[in-house]
């Protein structure tokens, strides 16, 4: 009997326990083929409450806190730069005492490239980005990337 409620003690005191996930970004991709050899990418980061991602700060945009890489390829040529879709907020961050550019629930990362042939691409990179709950937790992490170009439906 006594194993028992240690037992049913036990799993009350899991049960209890808040489930924290270790990274609350959730990362999505997706290519889309323009005809031409052309595609748009969309890179998308949805982001748990209370958490935030930072893109750069306001007042030195050289200073990104998030850098999308892709492996260099020469059958892939981007044109321009990747474009932040979403609704950003710009306000002062006492952790990193900057001004800084953030997205609270998502924000869409846009490229365009031109492939050179018909060849399927597996276009590969990483993502380095810097998350905060806006309280007193900074965290950085990776995550790397494959999307698929020119694949035959």
């Amino acid at each position: 009997m006594r194993k028992l409620i240690s037992t049913l003690s036990k799993l009350r005191f899991w049960q209890n326990q808040e489930v924290i996930n270790p990274n609350p970004v959730e990362w999505r991709f997706l290519a889309k083929c323009n005809g031409n050899n052309t595609f748009t990418i969309h890179i998308t980061a949805f982001i748990e409450s209370p958490w935030h991602i930072y893109t750069e700060q306001v007042n030195h945009p050289e200073a990104s806190l998030l850098n999308i890489e892709m492996e260099q390829n020469a059958f892939v040529i981007p044109l321009g730069k990747f474009n932040e879709i979403g609704t950003p907020i710009e306000q002062y961050d006492p952790i990193l005492n900057h001004d800084i550019r953030l997205y609270k629930i998502a924000v869409n990362f846009v490229q365009t490239l031109k492939i050179v042939g018909s060849t399927p691409i597996m276009l590969k990179g990483i993502i380095n980005y810097v998350i905060s709950d806006g309280k007193n937790k900074l965290e950085t992490h990776k995550k790397e990337f494959e999307i698929p170009l020119n694949e035959n439906p």
